[in-house]
């Protein structure tokens, strides 16, 4: 069981991280520490030879985890996360543990299918409540609640391996960035005809305020090269989000 501050967040979470990079799964278990997400375990990521989508089988293999146990939710990570709790670009003093307790409450409640915990928005977003909002477009896989809902759509979905399909070479965060598009073709692709199809899925996709973890900066092996997304999270953050119009309550310290 993943605790957040001794509040059930999933039944089981998993850092996505190879064995040789054992530098990315210490400061991954660090980062989980500062905001007290106990419970999370190493995923021995997929290697492809001369691909890219490792990353991608990865999440796909510990959805089938999912569906073999039977578990709600699942906790989703990769091993590039950073803890930074931020409502917006400024400086917030927020108080983590009454964010963990409404989070895992209002989790409770909505029962969103996916619950972004860190990602970038490229688009315009909808209040749910004081601690999640929906968005039209994402970016990033890096932190994420999958419900068992999701694992199944995923794994019946995304066959991105296979030529036919009209979601070839497509990576995690484009396919569930496109889950909020309930009438896109592309989504599902009839094998015999070659022609798309809409397939309108009913999965909610919400993002949590203040965000929970960013990609920090870190020597990719998938891009080969060193990385920081932070400065384009904030950004977007503060292009798409604006908290006095969505009427957000934040949760701060002294307040």
């Amino acid at each position: 069981m993943i605790t957040w501050y001794n509040n059930q967040l999933a039944d089981a979470g998993f850092v996505i991280n190879l064995q040789e990079r054992s530098d990315r799964l210490e400061k991954a278990i660090s980062q989980l520490e500062i905001v007290n997400i106990k419970g999370v375990q190493q995923f021995n990521a997929v290697k492809i030879p001369e691909s890219n989508s490792g990353c991608t089988q990865s999440h796909i293999e510990i959805a089938k985890i999912q569906i073999k146990n039977n578990w709600d939710y699942v906790l989703y990570l990769e091993d590039d996360i950073e803890a930074d709790v931020f409502y917006d670009i400024s400086a917030d003093n927020v108080d983590i543990e009454t964010v963990a307790k409404n989070i895992t409450k209002d989790l409770r409640k909505y029962k969103p299918d996916v619950l972004w915990l860190g990602v970038r928005p490229e688009g315009a977003v909808q209040k749910i409540s004081n601690m999640f909002i929906k968005p039209t477009k994402t970016v990033m896989s890096h932190a994420y609640i999958g419900s068992l809902k999701y694992a199944k759509f995923l794994v019946n979905n995304l066959t991105w391996r296979d030529r036919g399909s009209a979601m070839s070479d497509w990576p995690i965060d484009f396919f569930i960035s496109e889950l909020n598009n309930k009438q896109d073709w592309k989504l599902h692709c009839d094998q015999l005809s070659g022609s798309g199809n809409i397939l309108n899925n009913d999965l909610k996709i919400y993002m949590t305020l203040p965000n929970i973890f960013v990609q920090g900066p870190s020597y990719s092996d998938i891009a080969k090269q060193f990385t920081d997304y932070r400065p384009w999270i904030k950004g977007c953050f503060k292009q798409y989000i604006n908290l006095d119009k969505l009427a957000i309550k934040k949760f701060l310290n002294n307040e």
